[in-house]
Formats: structure tokens, sequence, C-alpha cells
């Protein structure tokens, strides 16, 4: 778990797979979700951000 966990956060905190090398096909789709699903949550927490700051303020 440790390391799923360490995988992920570095996944979803830089461009890249950092010091580790997803070796077959299954681990590279993995983490190619990881990455999507990563950037997806962040768009959609800058929205909600966005949203409630401009309901505040309207």
């Amino acid at each position: 778990m440790r390391d799923y966990v360490y995988a992920a956060t570095l996944i979803q905190t830089t461009a890249g797979v950092g010091d580790f090398l997803p070796r077959t096909s299954a681990a590279r789709k993995l983490v190619r979700d990881q990455a999507v699903l990563a950037h997806v949550t962040v768009t959609i927490l800058i929205t909600l951000g966005v949203s409630v700051v401009v309901t505040a303020l309207g």
C-alpha cells in the first residue's frame, strides 16, 4: 500500500513517473489512468473553487 500511495502521489504531482518504471502494459495503463484522473480531479476542484468565489461575489 505504501508503494501505491508513493506512486500515485508522484504521478499526481509531477508530469512523469519519476524514479520507477512501469514495465508491463497493464502497469503503463494504470499510470496513464492515474495521470488522467489526477488532471480531471484538479480541474474539477479548481472549477468548483472559482464557482464558489464568483457566487459569493455576485
